[in-house]
């Protein structure tokens, strides 16, 4: 009898659920709606892009027109297909020239609040152009711009490579790499890794939380990176008169450069060690926490500081 009832109550209480799931489920059905926008604005192969959007993917590529191709695609989502297609329709995208300039921007109405509306990018610039982006919401891509590019992102990450002028790149929360720049990059993000690789130019790297990684960075005059949390890497050349600072707080640094390499070296951590595959003139006190000297003459001057981790410095094979 009892395991009868105990039957009966688990039945019961599957009934339940199962009910409880039903309108759930009904609850949460959603409805997508997806509009596309497409539009063509004439630009000098120099000109400038400026893109603004709030929420979605912003992706920007290069031909060799003097016209801006503007692809676009707005997604809706709603409790009903009527629903996400009015939400749709509140939601516009301008694209205005003034000058030498081409603005895409994406537009909510004042006051709007949870339209699950996203607008998804692709545009195609002038192989000399140069861009900037903003975005609220999504992550950002660009290949092969001749110009310069400058780049704010909220919350979402940047993947650049072949970008021809200076790139200055910022986002709160997401990760940066950028590949094969031919000047000078500027990174900061508050949380996530920064990675830059085949770099002719200074580097000015920072995050709060994350590493960062410099590799085949050449010609740089200065070369900064900073971190809250988490190691620094630096493999690349350092030049006669050039300053290089690598600093963090928790996390090792590890530099690699080749033998030749002349510069006065700085070192120092709290909890770790220093250690080098170059012979150095010391100077000043000798410690397993502490390295001051000169490597091949001096020339650069390289300053590596870890309060918690270890500090190598790497003859590159």
């Amino acid at each position: 009898m009892r395991s009868r009832k105990i039957a009966k109550s688990a039945i019961l209480t599957l009934g339940i659920v199962l009910l409880i799931g039903a309108f759930v489920g009904a609850a949460l059905a959603r409805e997508k709606f997806e509009e596309k926008f497409e539009k063509t604005e004439s630009l000098a192969k120099d000109g400038k892009v400026i893109i603004n959007n709030i929420s979605g993917k912003i992706d920007v590529q290069v031909w060799d027109q003097a016209q801006v191709k503007v692809e676009a695609t707005k997604v809706s989502d709603a409790s009903s297909l009527d629903k996400a297609k009015e939400n749709s329709a509140k939601v516009t995208i301008e694209v205005t020239k003034t000058g030498n300039i081409v603005q895409v921007e994406t537009k909510y109405p004042e006051g709007s609040h949870n339209l699950n509306v996203s607008v998804h990018y692709l545009v195609h610039v002038p192989d000399r152009a140069s861009v900037k982006v903003k975005s609220v919401s999504g992550s950002v891509s660009a290949a092969a711009i001749g110009g310069t590019f400058e780049g704010s992102i909220t919350s979402g990450s940047a993947s650049l490579t072949k970008i021809a002028g200076a790139v200055d790149c910022r986002t709160v929360s997401g990760g940066i790499d950028v590949q094969d720049v031919g000047s000078d990059v500027d990174l900061k993000t508050v949380s996530g890794s920064i990675t830059a690789a085949r770099i002719k130019g200074s580097v000015d790297a920072e995050t709060t939380s994350g590493g960062v990684t410099l590799t085949d960075v050449s010609g740089a005059k200065a070369v900064r990176a900073k971190v809250l949390s988490g190691g620094i890497v630096y493999d690349g050349q350092i030049a006669a008169g050039g300053k290089y600072v690598l600093e963090t707080l928790s996390g090792g640094v590890k530099v690699v450069l080749p033998a030749n390499a002349a510069f006065e070296l700085e070192a120092e951590t709290f909890s770790g060690h220093v250690s080098s595959e170059f012979p150095i003139t010391m100077s000043g006190k000798i410690s397993p926490k502490e390295l001051r000297g000169v490597v091949n003459g001096g020339g650069a001057s390289l300053r590596l500081k870890s309060f918690s981790g270890g500090i190598d410095i790497e003859k590159k094979k």
